[in-house]
């Protein structure tokens, strides 16, 4: 009797020093009692900060602080509760270094029962108590577009700390939660307060390429249209012949592209082009070293007068050097067919590099 008679002085000495619930120990006539330690995520916790509250829905039915005993070198919880029978006990944690009641959700609940006694010092009840967890989920749009740290599981209230980093080709846009805002900057942090889905949005770099082209020679024409394009966009060359040349070809990487002074295509690549323009030293002067034309003037045909085997096709240019007709000879006879050729005086090459007679 007398031992039962200093556990509850020791457990209303103990009630005394708890200051943040204050039950009513008047109140009831019935009491049990619960020896233990408390846990946070089954961690055993050694503080004697710790305020130990029971309830029985909202109301305080008991308040212990934690109690250090030295043989033992255990955290003690000697916790007296008030109540009827059969009532549904549940518990709280006050943290008095934080000054704060902690926002952890208890794994322990027990039933009154009148006079009994819960746990002892060497095999304790434990009140363990779980922190709230919730978990950041964050997507990225498009999926290949870049990587990112901070999902993940976090306690409540913890700070997530959010960093995107974009992979070539893509630049970062905006970190959103549904349609709304949350950064445009790739470093972000928040409070966890519940589950987060967010999204992190990317965009495509624009690819842009270098056209290039060049005059050979020089004081031969010029090309406009060269310059920078972005992928995809269409360049378009419009190429004009200095008086005193003709236009031979654009070439790039040694190969003809087009003999026409206007040419378009998509650009998708670095490109550079070459425009070839041939030199006439006297548009009336015939070069009778190389060939020869008659008739001149002509309508139907002309005949090429040459000893040399021609292997190359004849090109037949207008006098703004634009190529108007590409034929090839009768190997009978060296004629040409130039019946559908308009009226008008036409420059008329056999070669990169021979000579020009005027028809």
């Amino acid at each position: 009797m007398r031992k039962l008679f200093l556990i509850i002085i020791l457990f209303v000495s103990l009630n005394l020093n708890a200051n943040h619930w204050n039950p009513n120990p008047y109140q009831y006539q019935n009491n049990m009692t619960v020896i233990g330690v408390i846990s946070f995520d089954d961690d055993e916790q050694r503080t004697a900060s710790l305020e130990l509250g029971a309830f029985c829905g909202d109301e305080c039915r008991g308040s212990v602080m934690t109690h250090y005993e030295e043989i033992l070198d255990r955290y003690y919880v000697y916790l007296m509760i008030y109540g009827n029978h059969d009532d549904s006990i549940t518990f709280r944690c006050y943290d008095h270094n934080l000054n704060k009641e902690l926002d952890m959700a208890s794994e322990s609940h027990i039933i009154f029962r009148t006079n009994d006694m819960i746990g002892s010092v060497n095999d304790p009840f434990d009140f363990n108590f779980k922190y709230y967890r919730y978990y950041v989920a964050i997507d990225i749009m498009p999926e290949i577009a870049g990587t990112l740290s901070g999902d993940g599981e976090y306690k409540k209230n913890d700070t997530c700390y959010i960093e995107i980093k974009s992979n070539p080709g893509y630049q970062f846009e905006a970190l959103m939660e549904d349609d709304d805002t949350l950064t445009k900057q790739q470093c972000y942090s928040f409070i966890v307060t519940s589950d987060k889905r967010l999204t992190a949005h990317f965009s495509e770099i624009p690819t842009y390429y270098q056209i290039t082209a060049e005059s050979t020679p020089m004081s031969g024409g010029d090309v406009e249209g060269a310059g920078q394009y972005l992928e995809g966009e269409t360049c378009d060359f419009h190429i004009t012949t200095t008086i005193g040349y003709i236009f031979e070809g654009l070439y790039e990487n040694d190969t003809l592209v087009t003999n026409d002074t206007l040419y378009s295509f998509e650009v998708d690549a670095d490109r550079h082009f070459i425009a070839q323009f041939l030199y006439v030293e006297s548009l009336t002067e015939i070069k009778k070293d190389y060939f020869s034309i008659y008739p001149n003037p002509a309508t139907d045909f002309i005949i090429i007068n040459t000893e040399a085997v021609i292997m190359e096709d004849i090109k037949i240019y207008d006098m703004t050097g634009k190529l108007v007709a590409v034929r090839c000879l009768q190997p009978e006879d060296n004629k040409v067919d130039i019946s559908d050729i308009p009226s008008g005086v036409y420059v008329v090459t056999y070669g990169r590099s021979r000579r020009i007679v005027v028809l």
